[in-house]
């Protein structure tokens, strides 16, 4: 079994926050950042299926002029549909029952204008990470994509991890965790700037929320830390559980606005999950 807290990362926080100081102000920018479970395309749905709504969010992203987008329940045909329908993005990530094209993807889309794919990986979220396989006490197959994106402009990279963890195995939520910060400890601790987002299936008070949370910052602010993001295409009333997160390395990050939008089509919620958009400073 993973450790909650890999070797050498506890003492992350205080130098990383502390680069905040030296960064240069002049060269600050801002990205915009949409974390998004769109619901797998299923006629089950009936009037919710992914063709009654998929312009609707399709448009609802487009307009958020996002730099970095990472989405989570996507199949193959719905890759289809949204890449035509975002110009200026390319994408990332494979399907979790194959490694190519089988299964739910989370895949990492980016502004080319802005960045290039520097580096791409996936992981599986199990002992045997780098080969598909399921994890733990986990109901499906679960994956965590990887980007490192390189700004045009800058010169500088940022590394981009985008997963959706499994829904029953509270055992399998906890390593992944664990996975995750042991695979982005050299990155931690090298200063990189980082972003961990996707539907967690966990809230804040969950232990595996809690352990990233010692060493990336929530970019929810405190005072909307209730505010929910599954609907399960039903009723906005609270109490909602906020599981799907967006979460940022002590650097140079700086978060300017967030939100949990409530796009909707017909009278009708547009994903059974409300997105997350976060505008960040670098």
């Amino acid at each position: 079994m993973l450790p909650l807290a890999p070797k050498g990362i506890e003492h992350l926080l205080l130098p990383a926050f502390l680069l905040v100081s030296g960064a240069c102000q002049a060269q600050r920018d801002t990205v915009t950042v949409v974390s998004y479970n769109i619901r797998y395309d299923t006629p089950q749905d009936g009037a919710d299926r992914w063709d009654h709504r998929k312009e609707a969010l399709a448009l609802f992203v487009r307009e958020q002029r996002p730099a970095v987008i990472g989405l989570q329940e996507v199949l193959a045909n719905q890759l289809s549909d949204l890449d035509t329908r975002w110009p200026g993005h390319a994408r990332f990530g494979v399907g979790r029952d194959d490694g190519n094209a089988a299964g739910e993807h989370s895949p990492i889309y980016y502004d080319t204008a802005r960045f290039a794919l520097a580096e791409g990986r996936t992981l599986w979220l199990s002992p045997t990470p780098d080969s598909v396989s399921r994890g733990w006490d986990a109901a499906c197959v679960r994956i965590a994509t990887w980007a490192v994106l390189r700004d045009r402009q800058r010169g500088d990279s940022i590394w981009v991890v985008n997963t959706h963890w499994d829904h029953v195995g509270v055992e399998a939520r906890r390593n992944s965790a664990a996975l995750l910060l042991e695979r982005l400890h050299p990155v931690l601790v090298a200063g990189k700037d980082v972003l961990l987002m996707g539907d967690l299936n966990a809230t804040v008070e969950e232990t595996s929320v809690r352990t990233l949370g010692q060493f990336l910052l929530s970019t929810c602010p405190d005072n909307r830390s209730a505010e929910g993001t599954y609907n399960g295409f039903g009723t906005v009333e609270p109490p909602l559980p906020r599981i799907d997160h967006v979460l940022i390395s002590p650097t140079r990050w700086q978060v300017v606005a967030y939100d949990v939008p409530h796009p909707a089509v017909n009278d009708r919620q547009v994903s059974d999950h409300f997105p997350v958009v976060v505008r960040l400073l670098r």
